[in-house]
């Protein structure tokens, strides 16, 4: 037993590093396959990158045409409808036919800009956009003029209702390289602008980006063939996209990134996150695969996706697919222990047919299960217990143990023996473990000559946070920025959760002053107020000044400054909207001293401070500091940048770090949210409900927390 002691420390230890001891899971080879799932790009790439061309430009079309033949790259041709060429209608069509360029729209004039301060009509505007589709599909019977791109990449609300008549997505003129596998806003698809003087470098480090992210990289090109002349600027330099379609193709062939059309990965993404394949049948040495999505046109939607099946580990290395008129061979590969096949098929076809003539001889391999049979759920700062079963089948005749480790965010917080001895024969041994506050329990078997097998189960033994919206930056004077403030409040009213709003009250004073002026947010203050929204402190006027060569911030002004500022700040909002603050959040998220003594002798009625700085004096009020995640996370987690809201892949990142700590607050500035972050935040809040969080205000959790310590 010497040895398998020496195997545990040195188990235990490994399992204490952020680089972990990995063992593989293996499970009973009669449980049910995993069921099928619909890759993410086609032929299971990491990423996809659509080349885009606007304006239709033939002669450059032709050399396109020619480099993309060669290194197997497809694009979109977005074409100015209106200033097609007679002469060039045969060319577009064999340029067509040879497969490599579809067809988009462009607009048909490519004079009027989408934008609120241009002066054009409906009529105007519908000619534009589906009459250049019109003529476009006229022109050109066998391309179908699935998606548009706005001239000088610009849009309105006016715009996109027009634009999604007839197509599906609109690819805008900035942004960057998407890096989410869908994106936030079909008709503001966002592109890496190529212009003569734009470097290899940069390009083949958006490819790069894209496969980092799984996400999707459109680079907008114009001519080819240009010069740094400022006629020319926007068309590309020949050998830079030359080498960059090389770039594409080589990280194509090694399986990074699907080259597919701007038309054919709109289809893929909206037919695979409509879809569902299922398995339909199962044999031993038989599937029967189907797959559907819930588009309404099929002849439209028939792009294939791509399928991964999970079959038998005691299938051999190819098997026979019929899908559809075609019978071919495919690869049985492995992966993580299971095995499984991939195959493209179109949805709403008919069922696929993977088989094999013969079943490799059954190896039986030892088996581990875990089974949680209660748990007793805890707060933070308490510990509780886990009890269950785990049971053995088909171990080796050797000596062995078999270890209980609980883990939180990926490091073992506990580790029990929970057996010892001869592990040859089938066990079931039961166990209860005190004193764990970990969420994830792992089972394995050690011992000399026994390959490390595991299993694990989710144990939720501690509360998911309390969650507290902070909203900074609540100006009332300010009727845009009121507006979208309450675009951010209305989605948590829809859903019974109540925020709070971060005050500066010095615009209160040119409210005062002229009320009739601003009604209407004057009202929206008084709803929120109605509605249950706490109003909290956040300063005066958010100052900044710079005093030899630093900054200096409004809470860290002179004490005699701050008194002014904050006696101001209380008469204000007393007044005006009869409202007594209970919350201080200081602008900046930064203070000194002299602001806790005056908060501390002045106004008791202050009983939660968030995000204080204490030094030498203490807040009296219950102060919720910066997440214990990381000194600046609760800072940084609702938005990637102030006023933008995180990707919903990038929140639930962010987040698992912190989702079990007591309470996270969720800072941000819905002041300045435009549409895409509004649609970002309604999914991070389903996300939260399904987390199972509780909301609260600020005041709201200092009454908790004041309850829990009176219990």
């Amino acid at each position: 037993m010497k040895s398998i002691k020496k195997m545990l420390c040195l188990f235990l230890i490994l399992s204490m590093v952020a680089t972990m001891f990995t063992v593989s899971i293996a499970t009973a080879e009669e449980a049910a396959l995993d069921a099928p799932a619909i890759c993410t790009w086609l032929d299971n790439k990491t990423a996809a990158v659509s080349i885009t061309i606007d304006d239709g430009v033939y002669d450059s079309a032709v050399r396109y045409n020619e480099l993309q033949k060669t290194y197997g790259i497809y694009s979109t041709q977005f074409i100015i409808a209106g200033k097609l060429k007679e002469e060039e209608i045969d060319g577009w069509k064999d340029i067509f036919a040879d497969g490599y360029m579809d067809l988009g729209n462009h607009s048909y004039s490519h004079k009027i800009k989408y934008k609120e301060t241009d002066t054009y009509t409906a009529e105007e505007l519908a000619e534009d956009i589906s009459g250049a589709k019109e003529y476009l599909e006229t022109v050109f019977t066998d391309q179908e003029i699935f998606c548009f791109a706005s001239p000088w990449g610009q849009t309105t609300d006016a715009a996109i209702t027009e634009m999604a008549k007839g197509h599906y997505a609109n690819r805008k003129a900035s942004g960057g390289v998407l890096e989410q596998a869908t994106p936030t806003n079909f008709f503001k698809v966002p592109t890496v602008v190529v212009q003569y003087g734009t470097t290899l470098e940069k390009l083949n480090g958006s490819v790069d980006t894209a496969v980092s992210a799984g996400g999707w990289y459109v680079p907008l090109l114009h001519g080819i063939g240009g010069s740094s002349s400022a006629a020319d600027a926007y068309a590309s330099k020949y050998s830079t996209i030359e080498d960059h379609f090389e770039y594409i193709k080589a990280q194509s062939d090694n399986g990074n990134v699907w080259s597919g059309s701007f038309n054919d990965v709109v289809k893929y993404i909206y037919e695979r996150d409509s879809a569902t394949a299922a398995i339909e049948s199962a044999e031993d040495k038989k599937l029967e695969i189907s797959l559907t999505d819930e588009m309404e046109d099929d002849e439209l939607f028939s792009h294939p996706l791509t399928v991964k099946v999970n079959v038998s580990k005691r299938w051999p290395e190819e098997a026979t697919l019929k899908c559809g008129n075609e019978t071919k061979t495919v690869d049985v590969v492995e992966e993580n222990g299971k095995k499984y096949v991939y195959f493209n098929m179109i949805p709403d076809g008919d069922p696929a047919e993977l088989s094999v003539d013969e079943l490799l001889e059954e190896v039986k391999v030892p088996t581990i299960s875990l089974t949680i049979n209660e748990t007793k759920t805890v707060d933070v700062a308490e510990q509780g217990f886990i009890s269950g079963t785990v049971k053995l089948a088909g171990m080796p005749e050797k000596e062995g143990v078999v270890i209980l480790g609980f883990y939180r965010n990926n490091r073992m917080e506990k580790a029990e023996i929970i057996y010892e001895g001869d592990v040859s024969k089938t066990k079931s041994i039961d166990f209860k473990v005190e004193g764990v506050k970990s969420f994830e329990a792992k089972a394995f078997v050690l011992g000399k000559g026994i390959q490390p097998i595991a299993a694990q189960s989710e144990v939720s033994l501690q509360k998911p946070p309390i969650i507290i919206f902070k909203f900074d930056d609540a100006r009332l004077k300010q009727k845009a920025q009121t507006k979208r403030l309450n675009n951010a409040i209305e989605c948590l009213n829809e859903r019974g959760i109540k925020g709070s709003v971060g005050v500066l009250t010095s615009t209160i004073v040119d409210v005062m002053a002229d009320p009739t002026a601003y009604t209407e947010q004057t009202e929206t203050y008084k709803k929120w107020i109605q509605d249950g929204h706490e109003m909290w402190l956040h300063g005066y006027d958010h100052a900044e000044s710079t005093v030899n060569n630093k900054k200096v911030y409004e809470f860290q002004e002179s004490y005699d400054e701050q008194k002014k500022g904050l006696d101001d700040s209380f008469y204000l909002m007393k007044t005006f909207f009869n409202y007594d603050f209970k919350t201080f959040g200081p602008s900046w998220n930064t203070n000194n001293d002299d602001t806790v003594k005056i908060i501390n002798e002045y106004y008791p009625q202050i009983k939660t401070v968030i995000f204080g700085k204490t030094n030498k004096v203490a807040f009296n009020a219950l102060n919720i500091p910066f997440n214990q995640g990381s000194a600046s996370l609760s800072n940084v987690l609702l938005e990637s940048k102030t006023g933008v809201v995180r990707t919903y892949d990038s929140f639930v990142t962010k987040f698992e770090t912190l989702k079990y700590d007591s309470v996270v607050v969720l800072q941000g500035h819905p002041a300045y949210w435009e549409e895409d972050s509004i649609v970002e935040f309604k999914k991070l809040l389903t996300y939260l409900e399904n987390l199972g969080c509780e909301f609260m205000t600020p005041d709201q959790y200092r009454q908790s927390v004041e309850q829990s310590v009176e219990q």
